[in-house]
């Protein structure tokens, strides 16, 4: 994850033609770590949805 590029990277990076496929970013750290507590969460359902003991 890739939080808080400024304006000036993020424009410089479209101008080489780089690409983040495959990278998460966030504007800032509170939405980066909202994003990461989503996934978190996520990832913890379809954990539990596999144990039948659950």
């Amino acid at each position: 994850m890739i939080v808080g590029i400024q304006p000036e990277v993020a424009f410089a990076m479209v101008q080489l033609g780089l690409t983040l496929k495959g990278v998460s970013t966030a504007l800032d750290l509170e939405e980066g770590l909202a994003f990461l507590d989503r996934q978190a969460r996520e990832r913890s359902e379809r954990v539990q949805g596999r144990n039948p003991r659950g």
